[in-house]
């Protein structure tokens, strides 16, 4: 017994001159104190002596004659036999004699016992015995899930840390096992664990916690309503780096959801897991930074990310090429971009020149991410803009924005390029890289709401510059936005409006607008309920009847029935362009009587004798005369009106 407890060569040498066969029979036919000798002796002939524990381990009459004193009769024999089950059965080709109903039995009843030697020892060989398939399921089917669940409550520090590490195990090896462990009521004493156990046993806590969270959302929850945030928090400072990384991990699952990611900033995670960031772990990096994307939703986080110093170290880590770190890091500074303070710190940081080669080198959705968060850098002001354009994103974020197959991808680099289209030095680049065309086709293609609105904006934009819209034109711009303006609502429906508005203003369009089938899109906006969109409809129409070959085909469109309904508009701007319309309009003999018959008279008369606006009763005092002109029925319809005075 006293010459095996560390030398390897005298283990060796009892083996190999045939002791252990003599020390069985004497743990079988010896005195008490005879067994008790022989069974230590016997335990450190397999601590850390593979030959011996095979020799034992794998022995069925040796295991059978141990097994008999696996019960608290004699208290010392069982721990020592315990201490030989297991150091055997850290090995697998030892665990069968191990894995008998009626030894598994036992094990599980030794975890009730009051002897806390015995309870280490049996949550230790379920520990062992958790690392193997059979094991586990055997563990599992002698329903030993309940003890361990309570020797974490009631154990030693070292039972506690044995069953923690078991229950481990068998939640990362099967889903079925983690639905046992927490129909066992395993998470509340697992998160106290996590802040009363020793270092090993919050280690193995929180993996368990972690493993537990595996494809079982509802588990989350629990983890929640137990109290798991802020030990998980507090554990972001552990001196093992193993606790800091899973700690960190459960973090990131369980704050998924708005619930999570509250109790994570309120109970101050974010400092630890921005240090995480800076971590040598990349286990760490990764977890941290993937707990930090997920919580930095929160309005009211960004601005503590900033505060904390978050924004260099994850500038740092956005550039290195590891899919998963790049992918929580470019989330993270997306979702502090969102914030003034945010975007100052990118900015100040050296964001833009890191963010920019990110556009072509990121990963996966790296890319997209990265245009997100250079849109929320050009919208901060015009310099940011320069800057972004001046380091080369526009290529490629035009490259971006063409993929059709990726739908986040186009709205976040549309969404880029949009910004910049407001400096001049951005339309300049965009106009010999064929920009034009490609934000036309994204206007006719584009796969979101988003990435639509985002095309119209920027050909509003170039539509202002007269110098451009001759391209607009030759590339087809026309046709691409009167698709929008006819089957779009909303702001994509409004930036259509606007650039096809601008582009009437050059006298070539005023045919080509009504020939792309323009006309009828145009009518229907005089219905708006916004008022500006009604002003600018009307005053659209009105451009386009000063070209005669127009006034029919308004007429004949139904164009007549709005623009009279607008100038009784409380507004005297849509007064004004209504009335400019008709007055246009009534230069065309064929459409006198139509105007008549519609009953424009009387609204023209009103607007004469008591609008406010000069323009509109000049307009309309110009529709009267020139459905007077040559046309007695209007002579008389504007007399009977009472239009004369």
């Amino acid at each position: 017994l006293n010459m095996t407890v560390e030398e390897t060569v005298y283990k060796s040498a009892v083996a190999d001159l045939g002791g252990i066969p003599i020390l069985l029979t004497i743990v079988s036919e010896g005195s008490a104190l005879a067994r008790h000798n022989a069974l230590g002796a016997l335990r450190n002939l397999t601590l850390d002596h593979d030959r011996n524990k095979v020799a034992i381990g794998t022995s069925a009459e040796a295991m059978l004659q141990l097994s008999q004193w696996m019960s608290t009769v004699d208290p010392i024999s069982c721990e020592r036999t315990l201490g030989i089950f297991y150091s055997n059965t850290v090995r697998q080709d030892c665990l069968q004699q191990v894995l008998r109903p009626n030894r598994m039995a036992t094990l599980v009843q030794l975890l009730d016992e009051n002897f806390p030697a015995l309870q280490e020892l049996a949550a230790g060989i379920f520990s062992n015995l958790a690392a193997d398939p059979k094991g586990r399921n055997e563990t599992v089917k002698a329903e030993a899930i309940p003890r361990l669940v309570a020797t974490c409550v009631t154990g030693t520090d070292l039972g506690r840390e044995r069953a923690a590490a078991c229950l481990r195990s068998l939640a990362a090896a099967s889903t079925q096992h983690s639905q046992v462990i927490v129909h066992a009521k395993a998470i509340q004493p697992l998160v106290g664990l996590l802040s009363e156990g020793t270092i090993n046993a919050q280690t193995h806590a929180a993996a368990t916690l972690l493993n537990l969270t595996h494809g079982h959302d509802k588990h989350n929850d629990i983890i929640l309503k137990a109290g798991g945030v802020p030990p998980l928090v507090a554990l972001l400072e552990s001196p093992e780096m193993a606790s800091r990384e899973f700690a960190a991990a459960v973090l990131w699952r369980i704050s998924t959801g708005h619930k999570g990611q509250n109790l994570v900033l309120d109970a101050g995670g974010i400092p630890g897991l921005v240090a995480l960031l800076q971590a040598e772990s990349q286990a760490a990096q990764v977890n941290g930074s993937g707990a930090l994307a997920n919580v930095s939703r929160l309005p009211k986080s960004k601005d503590v990310v900033v505060e904390v110093g978050g924004v260099p170290p994850l500038l740092s880590l956005v550039v290195l090429d590891l899919p998963e770190l790049q992918h929580n890091t470019i989330t993270t500074l997306l979702n502090v971009s969102l914030c003034h303070a945010g975007r100052v710190a990118i900015e100040e940081a050296g964001g833009i020149p890191a963010l920019v080669p990110l556009l072509a080198t990121g990963q996966n959705d790296t890319p997209g991410l990265a245009a997100g968060v250079l849109h929320g850098l050009a919208n901060e002001s015009n310099e940011n803009k320069e800057a972004i354009v001046d380091d080369g994103a526009i290529p490629i974020l035009l490259t971006l924005m063409d993929a059709m197959d990726h739908p986040m991808q186009q709205d976040y680099s549309s969404a880029a390029l949009r910004s910049l289209c407001s400096v001049e030095s951005a339309l300049e680049v965009l106009i010999p890289l064929q920009g034009v065309e490609a934000i036309i086709r994204l206007l006719s293609e584009g796969r979101t709401p988003g990435s639509i609105c985002n095309a119209a904006a920027m050909l509003w934009k170039f539509s202002e510059r007269p110098e451009y819209r001759g391209v607009l034109v030759e590339e087809g711009a026309i046709e691409a936005l009167l698709r929008v303006v006819g089957g779009s609502v909303g702001e994509a429906q409004d930036n259509a409006f606007e650039a096809l508005c601008n582009l009437a203003l050059e006298q070539q369009n005023h045919t080509l607008i009504p020939k792309a089938g323009g006309i009828v899109p145009c009518l229907r906006l005089l219905s708006s309920n916004n008022v500006l969109t009604q002003q600018k409809a009307a005053a659209l129409i009105w451009t386009l009847a000063t070209a005669a070959s127009n006034r029919g085909p308004i007429v004949e469109s139904g164009g007549l029935e709005p623009l009279i309904a607008l100038c009784e508009s409380p507004n005297p701007d849509v007064q004004a362009s209504a009335a400019g319309a008709l007055m246009t309009l009534a230069l065309k003999k064929e459409n006198k009587p139509a105007l008549v018959q519609a009953n424009a008279v009387m609204p023209l008369i009103e607007l004469v004798s008591d609008c406010e606006s000069d323009v509109a009763r000049a307009n309309a005092a110009g529709a009267l005369m020139n459905l007077a002109l040559k046309f007695p029925k209007g002579v008389m319809t504007i007399t009977a009106g009472g239009g004369i005075p």
